[in-house]
């Protein structure tokens, strides 16, 4: 994932922890240089949460959609955790089917394949 947002100018976004501006009145202080930047890093900000969102597994999501945009390396961080185990009891299974293939001396080469 690291390695992903960082082609895409995003992991600053990630490691810093973007600061959300509520305050209406810290806005309109605001210079017209300032404003510009703030809009890019909004920007920014969404396009990596988008990132994040398409690279994570489904049921992770449903289990973080609260999560508020300032915390992208948490929810990276909880969501890629719980795969670790499924992933290696899935490859564990999938060694031991290969494992045990063989084929019959009466069957053909189609029939083994399919």
């Amino acid at each position: 994932m690291k390695g992903f947002l960082g082609s895409q100018d995003c992991w600053d976004i990630v490691k810093e922890k973007y600061v959300k501006l509520e305050n209406a009145v810290a806005k309109a202080a605001l210079t017209n240089e300032e404003k510009i930047v703030l809009k890019e890093v909004r920007k920014n900000d969404k396009r990596t949460f988008f990132f994040i969102f398409q690279r994570v597994d489904k049921s992770n999501i449903e289990k973080n959609l609260d999560v508020k945009t300032s915390n992208h390396g948490e929810f990276c961080k909880n969501s890629f955790k719980e795969l670790k185990r499924p992933k290696k009891v899935h490859l564990q299974t999938l060694k031991a089917k290969f494992e045990t293939l063989r084929m019959k001396v009466s069957e053909s080469i189609d029939d083994y394949v399919t």
